[in-house]
């Protein structure tokens, strides 16, 4: 409230402003202080409780060691089948009990806390918060001055920017055609730059796994690969890192997507999750892992957008192919005998000129 109250009274321009901010900055910093002693004390009195937690448990498994020791110290074997038997029963029950306290063992040989933090580098110093609370209440004499002196740069700034582009200017009509050979390097440069840019639906970094070669062959070589990965109108092309992926070098060959590719998350893999697999029609398998599940699935939306918008790979062409083949096939020659000169019905050419010319005509 107090300090809500301080920065009321900056705010509204208050004569004393400076000796407000002063008394602000002064008190947030007590209350660090204060914050950051009882931090300390609170940790240390942690420590000291599990020390003597530690020194209460040692005293008590020590006790029961020395009770023990009575039992361990006796050499009487037994000289009868009853006193054999019983003894035989005292130390079934003797090792019930040590098998009781091993967890009150193994709590010790734990190291504590202090012990910890001892072995451990020194923390370094928090820093001091003093900048920040000099910052928030400043005073609106200081903000104005220090407004004053971003116009002065700024207009400074834009003095050297006119004095340099006077003297562009010079140059340029002193060297006019050096100048022009420049820009057009320039440009031809950014034009290639530019080229080189893929236009990415998607990207981002992937593991992927490479399970199926074939139908029924596994891959040779199964480990996990980190690619950052982007995917394209109809590719997916596996990067180094993003600066590659500006420059167009790719760290291994690219997926052709086709509306025969499917995917859909890996449920049936167990080792990882957020894993999710890609089929192709020549038998090929690929598992992807993402970072997590809401990751996993915007790929796999992005993919089967991507599949979706992709074109039928069934053609026109193939089947006019088909047509002709097959009336070809069906439509065979037929003559008349018995006149000097042969008549014959329409005939067809053979199927394979026909489907040749056909597909000749078609790529044309």
């Amino acid at each position: 409230m107090r300090f809500c109250l301080g920065k009321d009274l900056i705010n509204r321009r208050h004569p004393r402003s400076s000796e407000v901010k002063e008394k602000c900055v002064q008190l947030s910093m007590l209350r660090d202080q204060v914050d950051d002693t009882w931090n300390e004390r609170f940790e240390y009195l942690q420590l000291i409780l599990e020390v003597y937690q530690f020194a209460r448990d040692a005293a008590i498994a020590e006790t029961w060691l020395i009770a023990q020791e009575s039992y361990l110290n006796n050499e009487e074997l037994g000289e009868t089948l009853d006193q054999v038997e019983n003894l035989i029963k005292r130390h079934e029950q003797f090792e019930k009990s040590l098998l009781a306290q091993e967890d009150r063992f193994n709590a010790l040989r734990n190291l504590t806390t202090l012990e910890k933090k001892r072995q451990m580098p020194p923390v370094e110093p928090p820093q001091s918060r003093l900048p920040a609370y000099l910052e928030e209440f400043k005073t609106w004499q200081e903000r104005d001055a220090e407004q004053a002196l971003t116009d002065k740069s700024k207009f400074k700034s834009i003095a050297e920017e006119n004095t340099s582009i006077d003297g562009g200017r010079s140059a340029m009509l002193s060297g006019k055609q050096s100048s022009q050979d420049f820009d057009s390097n320039n440009n031809k440069q950014r034009r290639s730059e530019s080229a080189t840019r893929l236009s990415t639906i998607k990207e981002g970094f992937l593991s992927r796994k490479h399970e199926w070669e074939g139908h029924e062959r596994k891959a040779t070589h199964r480990a996990w690969e980190k690619y950052y990965s982007a995917l394209t109108s109809n590719r997916l092309l596996f990067f180094k890192d993003a600066k590659h992926l500006k420059s167009g070098r790719t760290a291994t060959d690219d997926f052709q997507l086709d509306p025969s590719t499917s995917i859909a998350p890996a449920t049936d893999y167990r080792k990882k999750t957020n894993v999710f697999r890609l089929k192709f029609q020549d038998g090929n398998e690929y598992l992807f892992h993402a970072k997590d599940d809401t990751e996993m699935n915007e790929w796999i939306t992005a993919i089967n957008n991507t599949i979706s918008s992709l074109p039928s790979t069934v053609t026109g062409a193939a089947a006019v192919v088909t047509q002709i083949s097959s009336i070809a096939l069906t439509s065979p020659a037929t003559t008349t005998k018995g006149s000097s000169s042969a008549t014959s019905s329409p005939q067809h050419p053979p199927a394979s000129a026909m489907i040749s010319s056909t597909s000749g005509r078609l790529n044309n």
